[in-house]
């Protein structure tokens, strides 16, 4: 009976899924010419239903520990980016997390908020610094707004500047004036 229950329970905490700290990854690990596949469920005989190329941005869900490997399920980000669109269509999918690495600096939704222009400056145990409003004197930033969020709640929509005019996701800030102002 015991071997059943201690069984029961690697097997619960080898597939339990979690929220990482990252909101975003790119593509790294690979070779120049080649590219990784996206799998339907986190598994590497699920079928493949995209590739991604080499330094591709991808926004993070959640991850998954199968066995010896950790498993993400991405999703597109940045959509007006013209050469990522080959892939937008395709996403979410699973992919091994060996091959990303990760970040926490991008443009993210709220769940449960409007959609607004929030900006993720880093993420720590679970809790992610969120810029919800800027003050701006004579066209710099003077002080940030920024509020705690569970990552739980998070979803990351773009990593790169979003230009104030773009179809998907329009924005005005500029997430290079939030870091210059963070480095002083």
């Amino acid at each position: 009976m015991q071997k059943i229950v201690i069984f029961i329970i690697l097997v619960t905490v080898s597939y339990a899924k979690y929220y990482p700290n990252a909101l975003f990854a790119y593509v790294s690990g690979i070779a120049n010419n080649d590219t990784l596949s996206v799998r339907q469920k986190p598994d590497y005989h699920s079928k493949k239903i995209t590739e991604l190329p080499l330094h591709a941005h991808v926004g993070l869900d959640e991850c998954i520990k199968r066995g010896y490997s950790t498993w993400c399920r991405v999703h597109a980000v940045n959509c007006n980016l013209g050469e990522y669109n080959q892939y937008n269509d395709l996403l979410p999918g699973w992919v091994n997390a060996k091959y990303l690495k990760f970040s926490s600096k991008g443009y993210v939704a709220i769940k449960g908020k409007e959609r607004g222009c929030y900006y993720s400056i880093g993420c720590n145990s679970g809790r992610c610094n969120i810029v919800i409003d800027e003050v701006i004197k004579n066209e710099k930033i003077v002080a940030l707004k920024i509020k705690n969020y569970s990552r739980s709640l998070l979803k990351g929509i773009g990593e790169l500047d979003i230009p104030s005019d773009g179809e998907c996701y329009p924005c005005k800030r500029v997430n290079s004036k939030i870091d210059d102002y963070l480095l002083k």
